[in-house]
Formats: structure tokens, C-alpha cells, sequence
């Protein structure tokens, strides 16, 4: 079939990264890499002897986040699934002393070297089994024998974990059509017996029947190249590589191919990505047809003929740059040198020589030739008889703090030697002084030179705070001696001096024809009237109070030692501070009493059963209390059953308790002292009768002997007179009850005896 190529042309850049990603895989692959998987193509595998090791690419499983170990003397496998459904397989060890464990992965939008750093991959592994032969060394896989996914080491654990196994089975796994996963087989045992494994005891169809496709073609761009990269969707036998395989049609053909990988290069079985080179390489633009065929993957699908169609542009390589046009005076020789390999050279007089020297005025050009295109330029010379012609500027300038002041003598073909030293034809200047320059071409030497008067930077130098005591006299000075300035403050007065007597921010401009400055001094005057505490407090408990005694530019020194403005009180006292500034030192004090919290119980809910009850609150300097009754005392005397509360308050809180006082219970029970079985309907049973929640009833009736006649654990099941089915004699029994009664909120066992007139 014919195909278009969706990226028919790739730049050299693109073209040489991709080819030096390909080169680092010249490392070969084996079985026990998952680069070298074994594809799956047939349902059983019988494997005599097991690898060893872990191939070429070692630490491909990482043991975090994985039921492995790592990649234990590893064997791969590799299957695209062609049909969803639940996946399975069995891998009996040849030896069944051997311990095998497995990792299955899905690495349809991952690659190999993602496995390691990526648990997300992981779909089923199984390492139950250990040093202690069990039946965890048994035949694996994942066969559907329990419901678990994920199974550690050892065995017997339920449920098993990632650290942890089970059993050797793992339950079947879901797949999807057209992921492709890989099996990581591995020897935990080291044994060299090998194994069966087993892929056909699922209906999941894995096995390769598809030909295999082109993935990707990658044209190259640039004069000279010579290869093109192919990629395949799966990997291909590098016995199946030929020269006949492929084909190239375009312009400067025909083309010799030759089709290569860096794996088959390195005696590898197959790889996935593949070289093509051209003799002689492409040197020409055009349209580009790449015909492949007949490849085999490793299962032995073939290729079917395809074709790729590219459109490839060849940029022109000589290189041509005569430089801008030019100027010298009268017997000057300019020099021009365009040698480049394969390259022929033709001037606008004929002139096929790289090398040509002009010495007259007037207009060049000239056109470069290679085997990949040509290239052209062209410039002019104009004669000049006489020297430099410069102006740095005015003769005298004034410079400003923080400008930079540039003097250019720029003149084409000169040298420059300025009075300070520089060789440039540009300068900076940020300081006052003369400068000259002489600026030297190929006709002579100019002079020039400029006077730099520097004003120098206005200086404003105000305090941010100033804390004059309350009679002092401020002064703010802002003069800049030898500079014309003009002043203004914010209040509108113009003079550099300023007396100041109230608090308050004060800010000032200062200015001439360069600059401007402003800045501001905030004024705070120490009044010694303005440390006052106020009254003595009272407080509550668990309330604080915050004492302030802040004065501009002041020390304090607290009662405590402490050495802050602010001070927090949170218990009772007399606290003081002092304030030392440069007007004096200042005192102040506070008493801080707290009232306590109020705090008392009436206890848990009671039966009245042994008299009157005092309940007393206890007496609080700050409470009022308030009783059910309507009694203000803090105690009060409970003489009967009822519900009483009392309700304390002071200014810091209310506080309230109720208690419950239940009537006293009693437990009153009738035994009767005789019965007449005779089914009159009258006393025709023996039992108790109470009104009272009886539990854990038990009554046992005896004849005169102590010979056992009768028992029952419900109090409403009395005797019927009855002994062993038969009817008793008359007479008496003695009987005992034992029985346990809740009274009061408290439960109570009870034996009691007695005995009973049996009349017929």
C-alpha cells in the first residue's frame, strides 16, 4: 500500500538527536533484559535451564512498591493481548524444590526503564515460598485459584500483602485488547533445572498474528546525509534484514541501500528501530519515495509492502559575507580571502580566483559555488582623502549626580585614544574634569576635547524619629553649604531651618536644576503626664489586663525585672514600672485583686432511704445563691424525695447544679405456706408472688429426706405437686429460692428458705 509520511522532512538538529538516541541502545539485550523479551508466540514454553543473573540492563525491577525482591536471575516475556478478557498462566518448576516468583506489567503507554520508578505498572506479582520448602514452592501463576493480586514472600499469611504471601496463585488478570504487558519470570531459588510455563489456560487471545507496521520514518535534510530512520510498531528479526527489503526512488538516484540497528549490529535477535543508508548520500531537493517489505517480526509475520513519500529540501552550503561597504584613502589594497573547500569562486569581472584585492573605488560582488547550491554578495568602496571628522559635544557641559554622560568619537576604520586611557570610540563620563580623544584612520589623526562640570549630590540628612522632652527646643537644619537649592516643607515655608514644639510629622523637598530630595522626621514630645495606670482593678479569674507605658524613647523597668512597654497581668498583685528617657525618670502602680471561681457539687442522684440530707455549696466572698424554694442561703436541708437545684452568681460567672432524690424502694414477696394440686383452680400450684423485678430466679423443692423433687428458674413455672411425673405424697417440702432484685440503683442477691404443705 501507499502511505503519506506525516512528517515527510526533519532538520538536521531533530535529525542528529534522534540518531544519537538510537545509538544509545547499542548495548544488546538478552532474555534477562525487558528490553530483550521473549515475544509470545505459541502457548507453552519449556525451558531446560534457568538464566542467571540480570542481564545487560540490571535493576530494571526496583524492590519498593513491588511483592519482589528485585530481578532475580530474571527471564522475560512480551504480548500485545488481540482480545480482552481474563488473562492467565502456570509456570510449574522442573525441580519442585525450586521457589520461582513473577511479576506481570503493563507497560502499553510506559517503556522498559519506566518498570523501576513507576509501582503503577505493576498489575500481578507472586513471591510466596521461602527457604522453608512448602507448598508455596509449588507450581505459580496467575490461575484464578484465589482472589489476591498481590502476594509477598513467605506463605501462609491471610490475608497476604505486598510483604507478605499466601499461596503461589494469584487470581486471573483483566486485560485489555491491544496493551501490550511483559512477564518478569524469576529464580528465587538460582537452580539451573528450569521450568514450564504455560500461557494456554485462558481463552485471552496474546499470541502474535498480526504483521507487523511501520511506526515512523524519519527523512534526513542538509547536503550530504545519508541516512533515514525507520521505527516498527514491534520488533523485527535482524535475520530478515536485506538490502532487498527496502527501496529508495528520487532525484540522484539510483541508490545503493543498506538497512541496519545497533542491537543486530551487536549480535542481538531483534530490535525495533533501524537505519537506512544511502550510497551516494542525498545531495539533491525533491520528492523522496521509501518502499519496505517483507520484514519479519519474531513470531514470523511479515511486513506488507509500504511506502513513505517526503518531500526533502537541500540548503545551500557556501557561505558568502564581504562585510559592510567601506572607506580609505587613495593607494590603499583591501584584501578579500572566500577559500572554501569544493567551492568555485566568479567576481563581477571574471575573476575566478577565492582571492582578490581591490584597490579603487566602486562596486563588488561576488558569487560562490558548491555542490549543494551557490551563494552571493556584493559591497562598495568609497575613496576618502582626508582625516576623521568628530564632535564629542559642546565645549563645557554640567553633569548631575547619577547621569552618565556619553562622548562618542565613532569615525569608520579609526583607532581611538582617549585622555583617560580608553581605546573605545565611546565613553562614559560620571565625573567633573576635561576629556580628549584623538581619533586616528588610515588618513590622519582629529583631535577633540569637552570641559565636565560635576554638581555634586544633594545631601538630606533628617532622623526618622526625634523624642524631645516637653519644654525642649527642636531644631531641623536641611542647609547644603556651597549648592543653590530651594526648600520647601510641608507647611509651605521655604527656609533650610526649622523650629518645631509640637509632636507631629514633619517632611521636607529639596531641589535645584538636578535632582530632587525629600524626606520627613516624625516628632514625638515626651509628656511626663502621659504614664497613668488609672484606678486599682478587680478582675476575674482567667481574665488578664494589659498595662501600657509607652513613652517615645524610654526604658522601662518592670516590678519583675521585665524590660518591655506592654506588660500583661494575669493574676492579683501590685505592679509597677519605671520609665527612664532623657526627660527624667517616671513611676506608676496598680493593685490587680481577682475573684475566684465559684465551685462546688451536689453530687450524684440518691434514693431517700436513711433520713434528711444537708446540701452545702460552701460560702463565696463575691456569690448570691438561689435555691428551688426560693432560699438564698449556701446550704439547705433535703427532708423528702424531690428534685432540688441551687443557681450561684457573682460578677465573673453563674454556676448551677441539680440533684435528683428518688423515693426509698422496697421489695415485698408472698410465699405461701401451703397448696392442693387438685385442679380446682384454687392454690393448685406452688410460687412466689412480688410485684418487684425479680432476675436470676432459681427455686429448688426437697422432701423431707432432702431427696430433690423439683426446680425452676422462672418464678411464673411454681410446682404442680409433681415429683419424677408421679403424684407426691402429702406432706411438707422444704423448698429454697435464691433470687437477685435491683432496689434502690443497687442490685442485691437473695437466698431465702422455708417449706410448704403439700395436701392432696
Amino acid at each position: 500500500m501507499n502511505q503519506k509520511s506525516t512528517i515527510p522532512q526533519l532538520s538536521s538538529l531533530l535529525f542528529s538527536a534522534f540518531f544519537a538516541a538510537f545509538q544509545l541502545n547499542a548495548q544488546v539485550p538478552t532474555v534477562s533484559d525487558c528490553l530483550g523479551a521473549i515475544p509470545v508466540c505459541q502457548a507453552v514454553y519449556s525451558e531446560t535451564t534457568s538464566t542467571s543473573g540480570e542481564g545487560n540492563y540490571p535493576g530494571e525491577v526496583s524492590p519498593f512498591g513491588s511483592c519482589l525482591s528485585g530481578e532475580d536471575n530474571s527471564t522475560w516475556y512480551i504480548f500485545t493481548v488481540n482480545q480482552s478478557g481474563d488473562f492467565g498462566f502456570l509456570l510449574t518448576p522442573n525441580n519442585s524444590d525450586d521457589d520461582y516468583d513473577w511479576g506481570l506489567y503493563d507497560i502499553t503507554d510506559a517503556e522498559c526503564g519506566d518498570i523501576a520508578n513507576d509501582p503503577t505498572l505493576l498489575v500481578s506479582c507472586n513471591a510466596a515460598g521461602g527457604f522453608v520448602q512448602n507448598d508455596c514452592d509449588a507450581p505459580t501463576g496467575a490461575t484464578g485459584g484465589t482472589v489476591f493480586n498481590i502476594q509477598g514472600a513467605g506463605c501462609d499469611v491471610f490475608p497476604p500483602t505486598v510483604s507478605s504471601g499466601y499461596t503461589p496463585e494469584n487470581a486471573l488478570v483483566p486485560v485489555i485488547e491491544g496493551n501490550t504487558y511483559v512477564l518478569m519470570v524469576a529464580n528465587w531459588t538460582g537452580s539451573p533445572f528450569g521450568y514450564t510455563l504455560d500461557f494456554g489456560i485462558s481463552d485471552v487471545g496474546i499470541f502474535d498474528f498480526q504483521n507487523p507496521e511501520v511506526s515512523s520514518v524519519v527523512f534526513p535534510s542538509g547536503c550530504g546525509s545519508d541516512q533515514i530512520l525507520v521505527a516498527m510498531n514491534e520488533n523485527i528479526k535482524c535475520s530478515s534484514l536485506s538490502s532487498g527489503a527496502v527501496q529508495l526512488e528520487g532525484p540522484g538516484g539510483p541508490y545503493a541501500l543498506n538497512i541496519s540497528s545497533g542491537f543486530c549490529n551487536g549480535n542481538a535477535l531483534y530490535d525495533k528501530t533501524f537505519v537506512i543508508t544511502t550510497d551516494p548520500p542525498i545531495n539533491e531537493s525533491g520528492t523522496f519515495t521509501l518502499t519496505l517489505c517483507c520484514l519479519e517480526d519474531v513470531c514470523g509475520n511479515e511486513l506488507d509492502p509500504v511506502s513513505f513519500t517526503a518531500e526533502i529540501e537541500i540548503d545551500p552550503q557556501p557561505f558568502v559575507d564581504l562585510g559592510p561597504d567601506t572607506t580609505f584613502c587613495d593607494g590603499t589594497v583591501l584584501t578579500f580571502d572566500l577559500s572554501q573547500q569544493g567551492a568555485s569562486y566568479m567576481w563581477q569581472d571574471g575573476t575566478a580566483s577565492p582571492v582578490y584585492n581591490i584597490s579603487t573605488t566602486g562596486n563588488y560582488s561576488v558569487t560562490v559555488t558548491n555542490a549543494c547550491g551557490t551563494s552571493s554578495d556584493d559591497f562598495s568602496v568609497v575613496s576618502v582623502d582626508f582625516p576623521p571628522v568628530i564632535d564629542i559635544g559642546n565645549p563645557a557641559e554640567t553633569l548631575c549626580p547619577g547621569v552618565v554622560l556619553e562622548l562618542d568619537a565613532f569615525s569608520e576604520f579609526s583607532t581611538y585614544q582617549w585622555s583617560n586611557g580608553a581605546t573605545s570610540p565611546q565613553i562614559s563620563v560620571t565625573t567633573g574634569g576635561t576629556y580628549s580623544v584623538n581619533v586616528t584612520n588610515a588618513c590622519g589623526t582629529s583631535f577633540d576635547e569637552i570641559t565636565v562640570d560635576y554638581i555634586p549630590e544633594i545631601t538630606l540628612d533628617l532622623p526618622a524619629n526625634l523624642t524631645p522632652c516637653l519644654d525642649d527646643d527642636v531644631l531641623l537644619d536641611v542647609t547644603n553649604d556651597g549648592l543653590v537649592l530651594d526648600y520647601l516643607w510641608e507647611d509651605g515655608s521655604t527656609a533650610p531651618v526649622r523650629f518645631i514644639d509640637e509632636t507631629g510629622l514633619y517632611s521636607v523637598s529639596v531641589s535645584n536644576d538636578c535632582e530632587e530630595k525629600t524626606a520627613s522626621v516624625n516628632v514625638e514630645i515626651i509628656d511626663p503626664g502621659a504614664l497613668d495606670f488609672g484606678d486599682d482593678q478587680v478582675l476575674c479569674e482567667g481574665e488578664t489586663l494589659a498595662l501600657d507605658a509607652s513613652l517615645p524613647g524610654s526604658t522601662y523597668t518592670w516590678q519583675d525585672g521585665q524590660t518591655g512597654a506592654q506588660y500583661t497581668v494575669s493574676g492579683p498583685g501590685l505592679y509597677s514600672v519605671v520609665v527612664e528617657n532623657n526627660c527624667g525618670t517616671l513611676t506608676d502602680e496598680i493593685e490587680v485583686l481577682f475573684e475566684p471561681n465559684i465551685e462546688f457539687e451536689l453530687g450524684e442522684d440518691f434514693y431517700f432511704c436513711n433520713g434528711p440530707v444537708l446540701f452545702d455549696v460552701g460560702e463565696h466572698p463575691f456569690a448570691t445563691y438561689a435555691w428551688q424554694d426560693g432560699s438564698d442561703s449556701s446550704k439547705i436541708m433535703a427532708e423528702e424525695p424531690g428534685t432540688y437545684w441551687v443557681r450561684a452568681e457573682s460578677g465573673c460567672e453563674v454556676e448551677t447544679d441539680t440533684v435528683h432524690v428518688f423515693p426509698c424502694e422496697t421489695c415485698d414477696i408472698y410465699i405461701p405456706n401451703a397448696f392442693s394440686p387438685n385442679d380446682d383452680g384454687i392454690n393448685d400450684l406452688f410460687q412466689i408472688y412480688t410485684p418487684c423485678p425479680i432476675e436470676n430466679f432459681r427455686m429448688k423443692i426437697f422432701d423431707r429426706w432432702g431427696g430433690y423433687v423439683f426446680y425452676s428458674e422462672i418464678m411464673e413455672n411454681g410446682w404442680d405437686g409433681k415429683a419424677k411425673g408421679e403424684v407426691a405424697s402429702e406432706g411438707i417440702y422444704l423448698w429454697v429460692i435464691e433470687y437477685e432484685a435491683t432496689l434502690n440503683g443497687i442490685m442485691k442477691s437473695e437466698r431465702i428458705t422455708g417449706d410448704v404443705m403439700l395436701m392432696q
